[in-house]
């Protein structure tokens, strides 16, 4: 679900130590706006879904998928 999806993007994020306003910066987007996004007050674009992997060094899929056996079978 959306939620989990969410969790996962803001749990990589807090993995790697990078602020909610380092990831809106390289984003193009203000922090508020990005939190919006993370905190799920507005739909994620494919497209926004696909830089915020790449800066979190995941695959988009990972970000969605709930079961990461899925992930590696399809990536």
């Amino acid at each position: 679900d959306q939620y989990s999806g969410r969790k996962r993007i803001q749990n990589r994020r807090k993995e790697l130590n990078i602020s909610s306003s380092k990831i809106a910066l390289q984003l193009g987007m203000t922090e508020q706006y990005y939190l919006k996004l993370e905190n799920g007050y507005t739909k994620i674009t494919v497209d926004e879904l696909i830089c915020i992997a790449i800066i979190l060094k995941v695959s988009p899929q990972s970000l969605l998928l709930k079961n990461q056996l899925l992930v590696s079978k399809i990536g």
